[in-house]
């Protein structure tokens, strides 16, 4: 199917760059996936106390496991002004870290949140954290990051331009380094934070929005047609 396609649609700059070596004669376009980001601002209201979120499967491939090992060995387990909450359906990891979980007090898997509940924990968390092994272009991240949480992501999540842009905070794979990123998130001051939050948000929305993404396909269609 790709060799007879006219035109190949990469949803990331990894993406095209590996399409392009597998497809050297073919026009291979980028095209990220998007979000329906709300127009709404940040919110600026101090909250009372840092939480760091976890939406996604919990699958091997996602590094929830390693999270909360890296979680229990940092300086912010048990400390009352953290917390880490864990969101997503279950695919095996959740037997593994519920162990974990019973050695912190500010570590919870929440289950699976939809609607209200997803929105009320995206207004009061502060952090995104998605350590994982392989992503397409994950839209957890471009709704999350428009909600103003800062991304805690991998190199495998396939977004260098937040990552280049820091807009976002480069982990790794393993508890190791983890922990080291979310030692560094404590040590970042609340107007740091506040204005890296509304920088991810503003950058999300402009130019990962929904309108703008099906104006480019729209667009990548009418060529099609021409051709």
């Amino acid at each position: 199917l790709l060799s007879n396609a006219n035109i190949i649609r990469a949803i990331s700059t990894p993406e095209k760059l590996n399409l392009q070596k597998l497809f050297p004669k073919k026009e291979i376009v980028l095209i990220a996936n998007g979000f329906d980001a709300p127009v709404d601002a940040v919110s600026t209201t101090a909250k009372s106390k840092m939480i760091f979120l976890f939406m996604a499967r919990l699958h091997e491939k996602k590094g929830v496991t390693p999270l909360v090992q890296a979680w229990i060995n940092s300086s912010l387990n048990n400390d009352p002004h953290y917390e880490l909450a864990i969101a997503g359906t279950d695919e095996g990891e959740l037997a593994k870290i519920e162990p974990l979980l019973q050695q912190s007090i500010n570590a919870k898997y929440i289950g699976v949140i939809y609607k209200d509940a997803k929105q009320e924990w995206l207004a009061k968390s502060s952090f995104f954290v998605l350590p994982s092994q392989c992503e397409g272009f994950p839209v957890s991240l471009l709704e999350t990051a428009a909600a103003g949480l800062i991304p805690i992501i991998t190199e495998s999540c396939n977004f260098p331009e937040i990552l280049q842009q820091q807009l976002a905070i480069k982990t790794g794979n393993n508890a190791e380094e983890i922990t080291a990123s979310l030692e560094h998130c404590k040590s970042l001051q609340m107007p740091d934070i506040a204005q890296l939050a509304a920088n991810v948000s503003s950058y999300i929305k402009a130019n990962y929005n929904l309108d703008l993404i099906a104006q480019k396909q729209y667009e990548l269609y009418c060529t099609l047609l021409n051709k």
